[in-house]
């Protein structure tokens, strides 16, 4: 059995999304995520297959928590909330 993983998911996404937002995907190297995220390479890789599978992640995570609230909240009130949500969750897919 593999040892239990001792970072949050979200938590790396929260941290990795500010790098890629500051000097773009292509000028952020492993390093920045490892240092940003405070998740060593091989904690990273073991999570997103490759820096494009972080990024792509991230992006999702922010369209998801960037649209989810107003989504949700929005009148009236009821399943077809839930279900806009979780049809732009898919489409990130």
């Amino acid at each position: 059995m593999g040892r239990p993983k001792g970072f949050e998911r979200t938590d790396v996404l929260d941290k990795a999304i500010q790098v890629f937002w500051k000097k773009g995907y292509a000028d952020t190297s492993v390093q920045d995520l490892e240092k940003a995220t405070g998740v060593n390479k091989s904690g990273l890789y073991s999570e997103f297959n490759d820096k494009q599978d972080l990024f792509l992640a991230c992006l999702e995570y922010y369209i998801v928590e960037s649209t989810a609230l107003p989504l949700l909240m929005a009148e009236p009130l009821g399943w077809k909330n839930i279900e806009s949500l979780l049809t732009i969750s898919q489409s990130c897919r």
